[in-house]
């Protein structure tokens, strides 16, 4: 929420009991205020309509876990309607987070397997289930999840692109602004754990790039960016 509104948590007010207060305008309202059509295709999870988060949107889903790939897909022929508008979309995917308790990170075919085939056994499946094997995970199972991981990343990467080919082909490209933005990494067991509730790099810096029209080359940032940057950056 805090990208949608620029607005850190205290000042945004949502929570796991509470939704976004009515006078709090959201990055899709302050573009569909200027002429913008706006859809959002999400993942379910914590960025359902109960908190907020079909706010400013014309059209919005928001059923649970079904993937990149549909996700990704599903609104192209709204693409194509709109190809002569102004238009917002918002896409939200979870093939990159774990499952469960454990951190369990499954890749549709062809990707599932890439990385984690040789170093699949029944401790490493073991391991992936529950969140209590970080414990006793062993050097393989802990190898095996990385895999499994970087397996998902793959396959996002690859779902990412067949968009950006899309775009292309129906010349859209070139004048897109496109933001493809993770909210946080993993711990993979760097420091002993592999969720997310720790502040070290591999959780805190994620991954946040941009292409915008008639911006020539590629340049990183050396400033630190934050969530609530990004509403001030594109409005």
């Amino acid at each position: 929420m805090s990208l949608m509104t620029g607005l850190y948590p205290h000042h945004h007010g949502v929570g796991e009991e509470s939704k976004l207060p009515s006078g709090t305008d959201t990055l899709a309202q302050r573009l569909r205020a200027q002429g913008y059509a706006t859809r959002e295709h999400v993942d379910g999870g914590y960025m359902r309509a109960r908190w907020g988060f079909d706010r400013g949107f014309d059209w919005y889903q928001g059923r649970k876990r079904r993937g990149a790939r549909r996700i990704f897909r599903e609104p192209r022929a709204w693409i194509r309607q709109h190809a002569n508008e102004r238009f917002f979309l918002f896409l939200h995917a979870y093939d990159v987070h774990s499952r469960g308790s454990g951190p369990r990170y499954t890749a549709r075919k062809p990707y599932r397997g890439w990385y984690s085939r040789s170093l699949r056994t029944r401790s490493a499946i073991r391991a992936a289930k529950y969140i209590a094997a970080q414990l006793i995970a062993t050097e393989r199972d802990i190898a095996y999840i990385r895999a499994t991981y970087a397996e998902c990343v793959k396959q996002v990467d690859a779902e990412l692109s067949d968009l950006f080919e899309f775009l292309k082909r129906i010349g859209l490209w070139d004048d897109a602004l496109i933001i493809v933005w993770s909210d946080h990494g993993e711990g993979l067991f760097d420091h002993g754990t592999f969720t997310h509730d720790q502040i070290y790099d591999h959780t805190a810096r994620s991954v946040l790039m941009m292409k915008i029209s008639g911006v020539a080359g590629g340049f990183r940032v050396g400033s630190v960016v934050r969530e609530i940057d990004l509403l001030r950056s594109v409005t």
